[in-house]
């Protein structure tokens, strides 16, 4: 069964102003149409602040349920167990993001623990 993904790339003035978080959302939005992401649903979208600013830029996936409230996720993405937040994200480990964590929802723990 398909699973249902929102990432979420941080626009905050450290990870958008001082890291170019803007050119990691690019990357996503150039390479999401030519992946291949195994019947998997993404969507995509800027947030203002993970709180992480010296680890940025940082970009969140989280898997989606039918069960979810849309708006408890707006305002709280990070909560539950389904959310991966990844640090020090470059436009050029995007498709790598794609294709391991979403397609084959394997998350990229060396993502998640970069200082």
């Amino acid at each position: 069964m398909p699973r249902k993904y929102t990432i979420l790339v941080c626009r905050g003035p450290e990870c958008g102003d001082k890291r170019h978080s803007a050119d990691v959302h690019a990357a996503f939005k150039r390479d999401l149409p030519t992946t291949p992401l195994g019947g998997n649903e993404v969507v995509l979208d800027l947030y203002s602040c993970f709180g992480k600013c010296q680890r940025g830029p940082n970009v969140l996936v989280r898997e989606n349920l039918p069960t979810d409230n849309p708006m408890m996720l707006r305002l709280m993405p990070t909560a539950g167990g389904r959310a991966t937040l990844y640090h020090r994200v470059l436009p050029s480990e995007v498709r790598r993001i794609l294709e391991e964590h979403i397609a084959r929802g394997q998350p990229l723990t060396e993502f998640t623990q970069r200082k």
